[in-house]
């Protein structure tokens, strides 16, 4: 017995010393990873105190999990949803573009939209979605509560970055004779990017949620969506199908968000080597 633990702590010692090697990306996917099976764990011992059929193990989830991937109707729902994502982001995209760049440059519109954002924000969505549901038809509600949470992202993305553009470059570029629309590319978009980027992984999660919640809440036959599957499935007591429904949602957002954690790290990349190639050229003149 005595060898058997000292074995033990020698492989647990040399993997340890393993992971202390490794560079900082590699420690957080570990780390990450090891976060998930905690939270598994977690969910199996709740799950075996409550011992309960309305809150199932991950035994019992998994393998639904997985027969609802199976399923051509999930992809028609997923994919019905994300329509509705698409609409309300391209939306509320386009708006916070608009409104976010003209009130970085007059201080008056953004005086006269402050507390407009302030009340979106703080906006209950349930009482939105409640409201919308009689006011308009069923499959029009995600799209527009979608856009009233996802625009006050996309605005503040627009306007910190148009705000944080440095004025010595602005005056160079004008020294220059650069045009408009080599200021606007080579200055303006380079500064504001990080923000937007930043702005869209987070609406997209938000986005998600609120669509679900909002498709759960309308009811509606006619409306496919993750969130039309969800209230069928919480209306026939099946808690067990609700939670592995659940999990392809979190499963979707969590995809978008390593993409767009993706492309965030290749932008900060382009970023480093566009600098050091500017200073190369500064130095060399």
């Amino acid at each position: 017995m005595l060898d058997q633990k000292k074995d033990i702590m020698k492989v647990s010692l040399s993997m340890w010393n393993k992971i202390k090697n490794l560079d900082k990306s590699k420690k957080i996917t570990i780390y990450t990873i090891l976060g998930v099976i905690l939270l598994f764990f977690s969910w199996w011992g709740l799950a075996a105190i409550i011992n309960s059929t309305l809150f199932p193990t991950p035994i019992k989830v998994i393998p639904v999990f997985f027969s609802y991937l199976g399923k051509g109707y999930t992809y028609q729902a997923i994919g019905g949803t994300f329509l509705r994502l698409l609409i309300s982001f391209l939306i509320s995209l386009i708006l916070g573009a608009i409104l976010g760049i003209l009130s970085g440059y007059f201080y008056r519109l953004e005086a006269i939209l402050k507390p407009l954002i302030v009340f979106l924000r703080t906006l209950p969505t349930a009482a939105v979605v409640l409201v919308l549901v009689v006011l308009l038809k069923p499959a029009w509600t995600p799209i527009i509560v979608s856009s009233l949470m996802m625009f006050p992202l996309f605005y503040q993305a627009f306007l910190d970055g148009v705000k944080n553009i440095d004025s010595n470059l602005k005056d160079e570029m004008s020294m220059n004779g650069a045009s408009p629309f080599n200021s606007f590319f080579k200055v303006y978009v380079p500064t504001i990017y990080p923000y937007i980027l930043l702005a869209m992984i987070q609406s997209l999660g938000l986005g998600m949620k609120v669509s679900i919640m909002a498709e759960i809440l309308a009811g509606s036959n006619t409306l496919a969506g993750l969130g039309r599957m969800i209230q069928v499935e919480y209306l026939n007591a099946n808690s067990t199908n609700v939670i592995a429904l659940s999990l392809i949602a979190i499963f979707i957002i969590v995809i978008i968000d390593i993409v767009f954690n993706y492309i965030k790290k290749g932008v900060k990349k382009n970023g480093s080597n566009q600098n050091r190639r500017a200073k190369k050229t500064n130095q060399a003149k």
